[in-house]
């Protein structure tokens, strides 16, 4: 039987990032129409607030949504890196060092990875051949089987059974299962040929390959905690105490939860801006507030600068604790003050 090519094909793959770079050229307009939109919407809120959105407010703007859709991608790239795996240790091969296996061990340190797929492709029958053969090239061009140590070079050193036995087979698997570009029936071949792969392993290497239980390194769905909800009395009480402990942060606070203002927005509130402001009154509660510029932050520290909103997160626990109230975020309180 010939030997079989299960080598990522380099040139598919030039293929499909030149396909690539077409298509993001061909949509350039695209994607600038979309952020004009973005700015488009962005302009006539803060128009509707009464707020300043100069040039540099803009380009502030689009920055930042650029940064929230750069650490998106760099999450999801990260998310399908087999790099987490390169820490996971056998401990079968610990004890196969014990029990004096050390013919094995030899025979794995010499014998790639390569060699042993198509010697497992030598045991198969025709029928099954072509079904195995793509599920193993499709988890190669995946990164999920690296034959190599730099999987873009074949002039890097193979691995072989030794390093294939550090890896955690059972995650490899739950990857497989929750690839995003597969299919289910494409999952369902491609996990079936891996299990085949280790169990023959396994009976090539004394059961030190093996599926192995290991702690999952992908990050579950965070469950989202539900709003606690606090009356109106309640939610007056913790107003009235803020007042009289911090009336600089109350009227932060005041200001946030009956406005249509963002909490970052009203943490960079200046004097200025509070001409088309409502209950604007309620500032005068401010010792300093007379002597402020008109380009001065509204809410600063010592140093003239915006406050950090976990400064008013700590004094809303305090005041939740003086109270006895369940603690609640300040913008799940401003969800509830808005129901009420």
């Amino acid at each position: 039987m010939t030997k079989k090519n299960i080598r990522p094909d380099s040139t598919k793959t030039e293929t499909n990032q030149k396909s690539s770079t077409n298509v993001i050229d061909q949509y350039q307009d695209h994607i600038a129409s979309f952020y004009d939109s973005l700015l488009v919407q962005e302009t006539v809120r803060r128009k509707e607030l009464g707020l300043p959105f100069s040039k540099q407010d803009a380009e502030e703007f689009l920055q930042e949504i650029q940064q929230a859709f750069a650490k998106k991608k760099k999450h999801s790239d990260d998310s399908s890196s087999t790099q987490p795996y390169n820490k996971f240790k056998n401990p079968l091969i610990n004890k196969a060092k014990q029990e004096g296996k050390q013919t094995t061990l030899k025979q794995m340190q010499s014998t790639s990875i390569e060699d042993a797929i198509q010697a497992l492709l030598k045991t198969l029958s025709s029928n099954t051949l072509k079904v195995y053969e793509r599920g193993i090239k499709d988890l190669i061009e995946a990164g999920l089987i690296r034959l190599y140590e730099k999987q873009s070079s074949v002039e890097s050193s193979p691995r072989s059974l030794y390093d294939f036995a550090n890896v955690p087979h059972d995650l490899i698997l739950e990857k497989i299962l929750s690839h995003p570009s597969w299919g289910p029936s494409i999952k369902t071949r491609n996990a079936t040929a891996y299990k085949n792969l280790i169990k023959y392993l396994g009976t090539k290497t004394e059961g030190i390959i093996t599926f192995l239980t290991t702690k999952s390194t992908f990050p579950k769905q965070r469950i989202k905690e539900p709003t606690r909800l606090l009356s109106s009395d309640q939610i007056n009480r913790v107003l009235a105490l803020l007042k009289k402990e911090n009336p600089r942060d109350y009227c932060l606070v005041y200001l946030y939860l009956f406005s249509d203002l963002k909490l970052n927005e009203t943490l960079k509130l200046r004097k200025k801006d509070l001409d088309q402001q409502k209950n604007r009154d309620i500032c005068n509660l401010l010792s300093y507030f007379q002597d402020l510029n008109d380009d001065d932050y509204l809410f600063r520290t010592r140093n003239r600068k915006p406050l950090d909103p976990m400064q008013i997160s700590r004094t809303l626990q305090r005041i939740y604790d003086k109270a006895n109230i369940p603690p609640v975020s300040l913008r799940d309180l401003k969800k509830i003050s808005s129901s009420e």
